[in-house]
Formats: C-alpha cells, sequence, structure tokens
C-alpha cells in the first residue's frame, strides 16, 4: 500500500505533464473545461540571494544608486481550457524593489490567448501553437533625495557640472552654498522625481513542441513585441538641471526572442527549465540590448489538482525586458550586471485533467 502512494503522483501526471508547468511556454494548451490558479511569492534579500547576485554583481554600485536592491513580490495567474485547443491566461504580479535609495512598487498584467495549430504525436513536431498577447508594467511616481544618489546622477548627466549637493540637502556651486526654503520658511532639500513611468507592449508567440519518450516535453518558441514605454524626469530645483538633461525619455521599440524550455516527470516530482534570449531594437541607445535569462522550477504535486513548486530566475542583463522603463540613457550602463530571485508557490487545477 504504502509503494502505491509513493508512486500514485507519477502515475497520474505522465500522460499530461505539460499541464503542469509553472513557466508556461509549452506548445500543449490546456484541456477543455479546465481551470488552474497560482499563486507564487517572489524575494531577493542577503537570505535568499540564490545567485549570490549582491555581492558579486551589485558590490558598491548600490550606495550611489545605481542599481536595484532587494526585492519582493507576489504573482498570481489563471489559465481556462476555452476548447481543446485554445487556452486564455491571466497574469498580474508586484514587485516591491529597492531602488535609488528609494522604493519602487511595479505592476504588471498580461493577457494573452493560446491557440492550437497543429497536433499530432505520430510527426516530428507534436503540437504547434500560437500566443497573442498583451502585457503592461507601470509604478507609482518615485522621488530620490538622497545627495549621493542626486550627486551621482549630476555627474552622469553632466560630468563637468559644478553644483553638488551636501549631506545637509544644500546646494554648493563651487564657494557658494545655496539653501532652500519653502514658503513657509521650512528648509527642503533638492529632489529628483521619477513620474508616468510606464510600458505597453503587444506580441505574438509561436511555440513548437515535442514529446520525448513518454515524461518530458520539449518547446522551442519565438516571438515578437512592440513596446511603448513612457517615463519623465523632475527636478526641484530647476536651476541645477543641466541643459543637457532629458526630461521626456518616452521611446518605442521592438523586441525578438528565442527561447527553449524542457518539462519532465520523475517519479514524485517535475523538474521545468527555460532559456529566453531577446534582442531589443532602440533608437539611440546602445550599451545593452541584448538580454539572456534562465528560470527552473521543481514542482511536488501532491494529487491530480493540487501542486507545490519552488524555483528561480537569473537575469544576466539586470530587468532589461522584464521591466522595459527602467531602461533609458542614464541608466543603461547598469544594465550589464544580474540580477535574481526565488519563487516559491501553489497551482490548483479544477475541471477536465
Amino acid at each position: 500500500m504504502k509503494k502505491y502512494l509513493l508512486f500514485f503522483p507519477s502515475l497520474l501526471l505522465s500522460y499530461q505533464v505539460m499541464n503542469y508547468g509553472v513557466l508556461n511556454n509549452h506548445a500543449f494548451t490546456m484541456p477543455e473545461g479546465q481551470v488552474s490558479v497560482e499563486a507564487s511569492y517572489l524575494r531577493t534579500n542577503d537570505e535568499l540571494d540564490i545567485f549570490n547576485i549582491r555581492d558579486s554583481e551589485l558590490g558598491t554600485l548600490s550606495k550611489y544608486g545605481s542599481s536595484i536592491g532587494d526585492m519582493s513580490g507576489f504573482e498570481t495567474e489563471f489559465g481556462v481550457g476555452i476548447s481543446e485547443r485554445d487556452s486564455l491566461f491571466f497574469n498580474f504580479q508586484i514587485w516591491n524593489l529597492d531602488y535609488a535609495s528609494s522604493s519602487l512598487k511595479n505592476s504588471q498584467i498580461e493577457l494573452w490567448n493560446r491557440y492550437q495549430l497543429r497536433r499530432n504525436r505520430n510527426a516530428f513536431i507534436d503540437s504547434i501553437s500560437f500566443d497573442i498577447g498583451y502585457k503592461r508594467n507601470w509604478a507609482e511616481d518615485i522621488s530620490v533625495s538622497n545627495p549621493t544618489v542626486i550627486n551621482s546622477m549630476i555627474k552622469k548627466i553632466s560630468p563637468n557640472s559644478s553644483y553638488s549637493i551636501e549631506e545637509d540637502g544644500s546646494i554648493k556651486d563651487g564657494d557658494t552654498e545655496i539653501m532652500l526654503f519653502d514658503d513657509f520658511g521650512n528648509r527642503v532639500s533638492p529632489e529628483v522625481n521619477i513620474e508616468d513611468t510606464a510600458s505597453d507592449s503587444i506580441y505574438l508567440k509561436f511555440l513548437f513542441g515535442k514529446r520525448v519518450l513518454r515524461r518530458t516535453v520539449i518547446d522551442f518558441y519565438t516571438a515578437f513585441a512592440y513596446q511603448n514605454i513612457s517615463t519623465k524626469i523632475d527636478v526641484f530645483p530647476s536651476s541645477i538641471v543641466p541643459n543637457s538633461l532629458e526630461t521626456d525619455l518616452d521611446r518605442d521599440e521592438s523586441v525578438g526572442t528565442l527561447g527553449f524550455s524542457l518539462i519532465s516527470e520523475f517519479t514524485s516530482t517535475i523538474l521545468e527549465l527555460n532559456y529566453e534570449y531577446s534582442k531589443i531594437w532602440r533608437e539611440d541607445l546602445s550599451y545593452e540590448n541584448s538580454s539572456n535569462s534562465l528560470e527552473a522550477s521543481l514542482l511536488f504535486p501532491f494529487s491530480k489538482s493540487f501542486v507545490a513548486f519552488l524555483g528561480g530566475k537569473l537575469m544576466f542583463q539586470q530587468l532589461n525586458t522584464e521591466i522595459p522603463y527602467l531602461y533609458n540613457r542614464y541608466t543603461e550602463t547598469q544594465f550589464d550586471k544580474k540580477y535574481g530571485f526565488a519563487k516559491f508557490g501553489l497551482i490548483y487545477k479544477i475541471g477536465a485533467f
């Protein structure tokens, strides 16, 4: 009896192992009538720095506000099998990031439809599908008042600028020291405000799936996306703004992606891997216009309906394609650094299997 219970999850999942993936880059659609709900927690800090990013990659950059620090977040995804060949998905995420000595809250929604064009287990490619999707990232306005960070920004924009911000919030211009007061006579400090930050993208993705042996599925995919990005910069007081500062950083860009995904079932666990390469076409921005990422998840099915998982994601060019509005002419040199996070969660499925 004990032996039967040990292998029970494996016997249930081996027929449709592709329906239990977390990374969702598989050409196989959900069974008609099935509903899937996934919830996960995302985290990076000293204790959960699974890729040793903070020390090996960021080093002392964080004190200058030139890099992204700790992150905590939440992700939920819903999927439904509309028909035998058609599935609809919705994903919502919130990331809270330490950024430029402040806190950046990024929200993301993604909606996509996956339609299976072809399915034949006896063919060289078992399944061919395509996704049509829409994704939006946006953030609340953030204010940066840390003098060290603002000085670093000033030097990036205008290396020969004579302005610097002192620790007490006063402005120094050569031998002249300027203190700022509001209308009520209260001391105020210089601020850099980052506003109207958002990105909208539409994309088309083709996926090609192949079952290897009985318990492994391999997928290759390619995608093309068009993105519209907005970012505004406002500086107080405006007198310290160099003439060369561009305050409107809106732009359009295109992204091409190639990826590989694998999901394989073992006796009581499921392993999922995903590698992705993206090439970004940007006008007048050329420092880091490609991105590589690697994801892995280990799933523990307790039944046909209930699965727990843990994993992580490593991005070799930071958040280059994850949060597009963070990349601009003043931040692009930080995007040759790695960044990653751990991911833990649960999946619950109801309906047909």
